[in-house]
């Protein structure tokens, strides 16, 4: 059951929604919403908008994540090295090589070891908080893995364009959730870049309310006075 509040904020979007009815939702088939007359029929319609996806699809960070999705997103291969330990020698040219290449390769093995820690287990994850997904981002990106010990990026991405990791952790709210979603905390590594456009893979929405509304709520948000 919805709070009063969110009865109170359902009431006033119903109230303003020039959305139509789709074919296939029980009747009022072309109808606004805000049109749909009072009555039993026309509450069960409406919440079966309500718990339609989104269209277009508006991004929110899922606070039920599949760890195992995670998993699969993961480009764990960024983590090795690409350069050949350097040989050994007994100049101070080859041993400086050496400690630079150690000191690469255990950074690597440190990012590495917090990435599979964030990603292991058989539940879910919520990165709904911005600490969570600044976690995230800190142990996938600026990998020195590469060439020379260029910077890699183990499927986070950038700030303009997510890779699989932050894609995986996003999902598509319906029409009741964004209703009440709102903008997510969180700096562009932290996979919010708050000048986009809300609810876009590169700005995806906070969800308040999770889930779906009944007939019930429809009838209670469209009596209040």
């Amino acid at each position: 059951m919805l709070t009063p509040a969110q009865l109170a904020t359902l009431k006033a979007h119903i109230a303003a929604n020039t959305a139509t009815i789709p074919a296939g939702l029980g009747g009022f088939a072309g109808v606004q919403v805000k049109d749909v007359p009072l009555g039993d029929d026309g509450n069960l319609v409406l919440a079966a908008w309500y718990n339609l996806e989104a269209s277009p699809a508006y991004k929110c960070w899922n606070p039920a994540t599949d760890i195992k999705g995670i998993r699969s997103a993961l480009d764990i291969a960024k983590f090795t090295p690409t350069d050949t330990p350097p040989a050994s020698t007994n100049n101070v040219t080859g041993t400086n090589d050496a400690l630079l290449f150690n000191n690469r390769a255990l950074k690597c093995q440190l990012q590495q070891a917090n990435a599979m820690w964030l990603s292991q287990g058989e539940g879910t994850i919520d990165p709904t908080g911005q600490a969570i997904r600044q976690s995230f981002s800190d142990c996938m990106t600026g990998i020195p893995s590469g060439a020379s010990g260029a910077a890699q990026n183990a499927a986070w991405g950038t700030a303009a364009a997510p890779g699989a990791v932050r894609l995986a952790l996003q999902r598509n709210a319906n029409n009741a959730e964004k209703v009440y979603s709102v903008q997510a905390a969180g700096a562009g590594s932290a996979g919010n870049v708050s000048g986009d456009a809300r609810g876009g893979t590169t700005n995806p929405d906070a969800l308040v309310f999770v889930g779906s509304i009944t007939a019930t709520d429809v009838q209670a948000a469209r009596q209040l006075p």
